[in-house]
């Protein structure tokens, strides 16, 4: 384990959802700022240090036929 992962073990991220980080939400500002933003129906997303999953989890589940993937350097 690196020292980071260490320190995100000893100080775990809370355990929530943030709506301003879901996929409908980015083609949102996307659009607003003048990009063409992908479909969202078969979208993917990563997450970088999602801890347990309680943001990524939550899309998932209201979006089957998109990918997501979470990667955190905390073991647990």
């Amino acid at each position: 384990m690196t020292a980071a992962g260490n320190l995100y073990d000893s100080h775990p991220y809370p355990r929530l959802s943030y709506v301003h980080t879901t996929p409908d939400r980015m083609a949102t500002v996307a659009t607003l700022l003048g990009l063409e933003a992908p479909p969202i129906e078969r979208c993917r997303v990563l997450e970088v240090g999602s801890a347990i999953g309680g943001n990524l989890i939550p899309m998932a589940m209201r979006m089957p036929d998109s990918t997501f993937l979470g990667i955190d350097l905390s073991a647990n």
